[in-house]
């Protein structure tokens, strides 16, 4: 068996090219592990004696400081620090709950915006200056320099926040070899190729995310076939609904007092994830492990329905067909999570593995397989459809969601109306039928399409998943070769409840969706003969008879009448009386062929 390592363009190593080192970074919402596989083997490094570096940011003296020093900073000025960055990545949302900060948007598409002090910063600039203290934390400790890593996110992640983490990156001097799934990384950690062939789910309930993976495991090959989950609930959504019931007026009190609630919160938690039989005390608050089972129990249930959704995606019917379940993320400790996937699935989940760490030890041993090679493939695939849109505000699917990356996918397009000589290319992200429903990634215009009839020209649009999941699009006039192309480095508007909801949306509204979109292309089909009548009847009314024109008039009419406000129930009648009027204009069509040939062959010896 043959297998291909994956390179991206300009980046393929020469056959002398001395082999490099790279790190596998868990960058997180609570805390960022950095995980480092040589020929030894694969282990976490420790940054100033602990594995876990807590995902914090703070000011003080116009100094950022990172990790533990900026909680112990949270403590007396809790303004000055940032947690939970991963959270506002990629969001515009006015607020979001658990964090305390204000976040300005001055734009309706621009990333969201925390102060600091006086500083303005973005999530790019706060998860740079995480990566950046991690690499120098870990070059303190090595000989040779290490600039380059994997860097793992989550698998819902979008488009733009896979663009935003790869940004924050570069600015704290890493070159990203690769973005993987966190899911992913875990299967790698646990070495499933080495297992017996068939599917695998993982399931990651870490901080601030939930990613859901369902992988198929056939002769070393790592295929992700499904995706699922919910980037807006974690283990924080817990902590918040404890600190919610030791204090019913939480968001009253202030910024300090809050955090200091949801940190006891916390504690008690993870209390009682390790002692179940034991009442959790601190001063004047009390929980028993029952009362955390209650609290935890919607959260744990969404978690669970999430699971079921993603086996259906991958038309998985047989509960018996998975063959194991990883459990990944500090918040599977929690014995009802284990519980219910235990009661689900009738089986006890994988988690030898410390959930914290599993993440960074799997995207180690991608960055080793990156810069030494490997005899494993890793297919990882793309969480939501991405197309562009057609007439009528419709959304044409490019590449469907799940589907294998890296991969590339052309599909023909042509023009609408007689003489257009530039189409414009809108792409967009999600599951919807129509482009108000989706998520807008980027546009651009291809000028120059030679002057034809509707529906002649020849344009092929390609669009082209990396490895990392990132997205480039051209289109190409077949007749001239001109083209234009755009590589998305989509507008920071995607807000985690528009992540989270997508799938849902596309659910619970399949049915409605399908018979708008049939409604729409009926419409679209009978505006476009409505316009070539018009232009025909301008040109060539004296080949009609007065009975004809008025019979073509009168059914037009009704035509015209049925688009102005068309209700789903009528797409049937659009159609019939589209039907009708090409009957009734057929032979006029014929006549009109006729005409143009007479004229043309005028003058001519055959």
């Amino acid at each position: 068996m043959s297998l291909l390592q994956i390179h991206e363009p300009g980046k393929t190593p020469q056959p002398h090219e001395e082999k490099s080192v790279a790190i596998g970074i868990d960058l997180g919402t609570t805390n960022s592990v950095v995980g480092f596989a040589d020929e030894k083997g694969v282990r976490i490094l420790s940054i100033d004696g602990h594995n876990l570096v807590p995902s914090a940011v703070g000011i003080k003296d116009k100094n950022f400081v990172i990790g533990k020093d900026a909680l112990k900073l949270r403590d007396s000025n809790p303004q000055d620090v940032i947690t939970s960055i991963k959270r506002l990545i990629s969001s515009s949302a006015k607020e979001i709950p658990y964090f305390n900060h204000k976040i300005e948007n001055k734009e309706q598409d621009a990333m969201a915006l925390v102060k600091l002090e006086d500083q303005i910063l973005n999530p790019v600039h706060l998860s740079s200056e995480i990566l950046k203290y991690l690499k120098n934390k870990v070059n303190d400790k090595v000989e040779n320099q290490i600039n380059q890593c994997v860097i793992t996110v989550p698998a819902y992640f979008p488009e733009s926040a896979r663009v935003a983490t790869k940004d924050a990156a570069k600015l704290a001097g890493l070159d990203v070899l690769r973005l993987i799934s966190e899911p992913t990384a875990a299967a790698l950690a646990y070495n499933l190729d080495e297992a017996k062939e068939g599917y695998y789910l993982v399931y990651d309930l870490g901080g601030g995310t939930f990613d859901i993976t369902l992988l198929k495991m056939s002769k070393g090959v790592f295929q992700v076939i499904a995706t699922g989950g919910n980037t807006s609930i974690g283990g924080d959504d817990i902590d918040f609904e404890i600190a919610h019931n030791f204090s019913q007026n939480l968001k009253d009190l202030s910024q300090s007092g809050q955090k200091k609630l949801l940190q006891i919160s916390k504690e008690a938690k993870e209390f009682l994830s390790q002692n179940p039989d034991r009442l959790w005390k601190n001063g004047k608050y009390k929980l028993s492990y029952n009362d955390l089972e209650k609290l935890s129990e919607k959260i744990v249930s969404t978690t669970i329905k999430g699971v079921k959704n993603t086996l259906i995606d991958a038309k998985i019917t047989e509960i018996s067909d998975i063959n194991e379940i990883i459990l990944v993320g500090g918040s599977t400790r929690l014995p009802s999570i284990k519980n219910a996937l235990k009661d689900y699935f009738s089986k006890e989940p994988l988690c030898s593995i410390n959930p914290d760490e599993v993440v960074a030890l799997g995207a180690a041993l991608q960055a080793r397989a990156l810069t030494h090679g490997s005899d494993k493939l890793l297919l990882d695939v793309t969480p939501l459809s991405l197309g562009l849109e057609t007439m009528g505000g419709m959304i044409e699917k490019v590449i469907p969601r799940n589907s294998a990356i890296p991969c590339s996918i052309a599909q023909e397009f042509t023009t609408y109306q007689d003489g257009q000589n530039a189409l414009s290319i809108h792409v967009l992200q999600g599951e919807r039928e129509m482009v108000d429903q989706c998520q807008s990634l980027g546009k651009f215009i291809l000028k120059g399409i030679p002057p034809m009839s509707a529906g002649m020209a020849r344009i092929l649009v390609t669009f082209t998943l990396d490895a990392d999941g990132l997205l480039s699009v051209t289109a190409r006039e077949k007749t001239t070769g001109i083209q234009q192309s755009i590589h998305i480095k989509p507008s920071y508007g995607l807000s985690h409840e528009q992540m989270a909801t997508m799938l849902k949306e596309s659910y619970e509204h399949a049915e409605e969706d399908v018979k708008q979109r049939l409604l729409t292309e009926a419409c679209v089909d009978a505006q476009q003969i409505l316009n070539v009548l018009t232009t025909a009847l301008e040109n060539d009314r004296d080949l009609l008879s007065e009975a004809e024109f008025d019979q073509i008039r009168t059914t037009s009419n009704e035509l015209a009448a049925l688009l102005e406000h068309p209700a789903l129930e009528d797409r049937n009648k659009v159609v019939g009386v589209t039907k009708n009027l090409e009957s009734l204009t057929q032979e006029f069509a014929e006549r009109r062929i006729n005409k143009a040939v007479n004229k043309a062959l005028k003058g001519s010896e055959i």
